[in-house]
């Protein structure tokens, strides 16, 4: 059995049921949807498609949606090609002049231009294409190209030194929590989290609107109707890619149910040559804090367009497994990719073989009264020298995944759906 688990973004190359079934087959067990992406409505197909192929694989998997959170992204209707040492204006969509520059990209966050000075970097498609401002005007700034390219419609833009004032859920995000929580998603993932007041008040909304919509169900008579974990609160997934996170990383854990490091923004946000140990911190503190902890971003983004990963990133993922993540998540490369099945086996097979490496045993430190209680009275079974341990609580569960012991299987025999979808997060756990 593989313990670390696998998490798949879902997009045109991989919505379609008998795509998602042989992916869940191959070993997928959490689907996620990017609000960044898509519609309402194509939301709530996929969630109904996942359910369908949930069904047809016999698999058990959870859903997670991820809002998007201030990001800040490109609104031009066509590419752009800008070169090294051009002069382009970068403007919001209240700009009505070009200040005498050919080109121009337009930004989707009114009034950014208040906040820049002179020197601020701009980055846009994960920092592949930098800009840095060389003069401000009175709505718009001009900035002289760095490292140039094609500048591509709706791609993300990262100006790293204004992110604090970029607030935490916009409007949009109201509209989509609105929408998503009542569907009964598993995992919430939230974008460029700072603080743990943050997570309060998401808390908050969220019991709310479950409120607002059990009361719907009684007044229509209908709730008796709907299964209970169809309302279940879904574990809050707090993505760190800004470097307040790092200051309010030890509140930000312990108000959250998991935590994924999204290494995309977060590498933008911060120096680069940090990100890896900064990575390795993280997942040691969740694993202390008994909190699951997701791996996120170019993990094999190289098999978006080939169908073998590089050696880099078979060791970017076999570090991930040794170091103790949870989870791997996959994004571009199972939405737009062309092979999103191979993504799947090839991550499974990467990982079992970095499991069963004796690097990747973790010593069973001092172990409390209570672990060790459970460890002797959950002993079911003994099958190829791997002991089976049933717990019916789910907090019992995370306790003994964070032990990362490969000679057992935590079966969670709770007959909660809810809790057992949340579980595909959770290292270890069967």
């Amino acid at each position: 059995m593989r313990r670390t688990k696998i998490i798949a973004t879902i997009g045109p190359t991989s919505e379609k049921v008998e795509v998602l079934s042989v992916m869940m087959k191959a070993g997928l067990d959490v689907c996620r949807l990017n609000f960044s992406h898509g519609d309402h409505r194509w939301h709530q197909n996929a969630i109904k498609k996942i359910r369908e192929a949930s069904k047809i694989s016999g698999k058990r998997v959870g859903i997670m949606a991820d809002v998007q959170g201030p990001r800040i992204r490109v609104v031009n209707k066509r590419n752009i090609k800008i070169k090294k040492d051009d002069l382009i204006l970068v403007a919001d969509e209240h700009c009505q002049r070009m200040y005498g520059q050919k080109k121009e990209v337009t930004l989707d966050w009114i009034g950014f231009h208040n906040f820049i000075k002179v020197g601020d970097k701009i980055f846009i498609e994960d920092g592949f294409l930098e800009l840095k401002v060389v003069e401000l005007k009175k709505d718009a700034c001009i900035a002289k190209v760095i490292f140039g390219g094609i500048v591509k419609e709706h791609k993300g833009v990262n100006i790293p030194q204004i992110s604090s004032h970029m607030g935490f859920l916009t409007e949009k995000d109201y509209r989509d929590l609105e929408f998503v929580i009542p569907m009964g998603i598993d995992f919430l993932a939230v974008s460029f989290v700072a603080n743990q007041r943050q997570l309060i008040g998401l808390r908050k909304l969220i019991s709310q609107i479950l409120e607002k919509e059990k009361k719907l169900y009684r007044s229509k008579n209908l709730y008796r109707h709907k299964k209970n974990s169809d309302l279940a609160y879904p574990w809050i997934i707090s993505k760190i890619e800004k470097k307040e996170a790092l200051r309010n990383i030890d509140g930000i854990i312990e108000e959250s149910d998991a935590i994924m490091v999204a290494r995309g923004d977060l590498a933008i946000e911060m120096p680069q040559e940090e990100v890896v140990i900064t990575q390795k911190m993280i997942i040691e503190k969740c694993i202390k804090a008994k909190k699951p902890v997701i791996v996120a971003t170019q993990m094999m983004a190289s098999m978006e367009e080939k169908a073998r990963p590089t050696r880099a990133e078979i060791s970017d993922i076999t570090n991930a497994v040794v170091d103790g993540a949870d989870s791997v998540m996959f994004s571009a490369e199972t939405t737009v990719g062309a092979f999103p099945v191979r993504v799947i086996e090839t991550a499974d097979k990467i990982i079992k073989k970095s499991e069963e490496s004796s690097f990747n045993d973790r010593p069973m430190k001092r172990v409390g009264r209570f672990t060790r209680a459970i460890l002797k009275m959950r002993r079911t079974s003994t099958t190829n020298r791997t002991r089976k341990i049933e717990i019916e609580n789910l907090q019992e569960a995370l306790g003994l995944a964070v032990l990362r012991q490969e000679d057992f299987v935590i079966k969670l025999k709770n007959s909660n759906k809810s809790l057992k979808r949340k579980s595909c997060l959770v290292w270890g756990v069967e």
